[in-house]
């Protein structure tokens, strides 16, 4: 019941942009990020902010199943 609440909560303010946002594209966004941080950590020195913010932007629409929102 937790699950299903939280995904809710998190799905609510792209779906007033994108209402085709389901859970598959919730659970790519998040696997994304973590993809993204992972890589990061390996690096010698973390590179700019607005980098990473990019990186991890991109990563986690790379799995999406509804892109309306990035295609925009």
């Amino acid at each position: 019941m937790l699950m299903i609440n939280l995904s809710q909560i998190l799905m609510r303010p792209v779906r007033e942009h994108c209402p085709s946002f389901s859970v598959n594209d919730l659970k790519a966004h998040f696997r994304g990020r973590k993809y993204v941080l992972e890589v990061l950590k390996m690096l010698p020195e973390m590179p700019e902010a607005n980098i990473i913010d990019q990186a991890l932007e991109q990563a986690a629409n790379l799995g999406r199943i509804n892109q309306e929102l990035s295609a925009a």
